[in-house]
């Protein structure tokens, strides 16, 4: 195996899995390289810091006697790393926030210069945290139902949101004022915002479970486009069969990612006709 102590940290990703591992991996290969055991957990969500240096968590207690938790782990020298994947190494968080074992936080992300932690909670609540202190600096109940998925745009000064109610909202990340809401037919259970354009994407559908064996098009697991501004949608990707559960797109906003059910990750390219388009005003907001 290569060498690959040396290498800046920013080149690793973190995979979660529900048996409360967590993986580095080397991005250009997705080869695993390194592993962590989260003591007494079940993740959820886990996201990087921008300095990359810290990480946090959403966890399930192992059992119903104890609550979940918000955790903040620091990432340790390379030399306490462990390469065998069946002997990981134990990580103790330095900051643990403890969360209702009812209310159970589900996913979680970084504001601006790592100010707060933003987490979406099972009761459609989103709590902000200071994560210093963990104390709670602000928290929204605009969704009704469970929040699956925070994103922010590329200098996090929008937050956009995805939620089993059926609805995607765009925050203001520093207040948490809802500024738009987009609304479907269906839960949604990811979104990102488009650093190209002033777009909205979503992906989601009807639980697998609720799907009988039809046409890909009644668990309607499209991604779906909006408008950021005037929140019109204007466009539905097929492919998929299966619920939509992740969407990433590239920094350059000429491609994105969709991850489903139906096992699938499909990578999607945008054509000159989308990456060249104008944003024009609806018809009906003309004059």
């Amino acid at each position: 195996m290569p060498d690959y102590s040396k290498l800046p940290l920013e080149i690793f990703l973190l995979e979660c899995l529900i048996l409360g591992n967590i993986y580095f991996l080397f991005r250009q290969i997705c080869h695993k390289i390194y592993f962590i055991k989260l003591l007494n957990s079940v993740v959820r969500s886990v996201s990087w810091s921008e300095s990359s240096n810290i990480f946090v968590t959403v966890s399930d207690a192992p059992n119903s006697r104890e609550n979940g938790a918000i955790s903040i782990y620091s990432v340790p020298s390379r030399d306490s790393f462990s390469i065998n994947k069946d002997d990981p190494i134990a990580l103790k968080a330095s900051l643990e926030i403890k969360v209702d074992g009812i209310n159970k936080a589900t996913s979680v992300g970084w504001t601006l210069a790592n100010r707060h932690i933003v987490a979406g909670f099972d009761s459609g609540t989103i709590i902000k945290y200071d994560p210093e202190t963990g104390q709670e600096v602000d928290r929204s109940n605009d969704h009704s139902e469970r929040v699956n998925r925070i994103n922010f745009n590329k200098d996090k000064t929008l937050m956009v949101t995805a939620s089993k109610d059926c609805s995607t909202k765009l925050f203001d990340p520093e207040t948490l004022q809802v500024i738009r809401t987009y609304k479907t037919d269906r839960p949604v259970n990811a979104a990102v915002i488009s650093p190209l354009h002033p777009h909205v994407l979503l992906g989601g559908g009807q639980d697998a479970m609720q799907v009988t064996v039809t046409a890909a098009s009644s668990g309607k697991f499209e991604t779906r486009f909006f408008h950021m501004v005037y929140g019109e949608e204007f466009g539905r990707l097929k492919g998929h069969f299966g619920p939509i559960n992740a969407l990433a797109i590239h920094p350059s906003g000429k491609s994105f990612t969709s991850g489903a059910e139906d096992g699938f990750l499909r990578i999607h390219h945008f054509d000159s006709a989308y990456i060249n388009m104008s944003d024009e005003l609806p018809a009906d907001l003309k004059m």
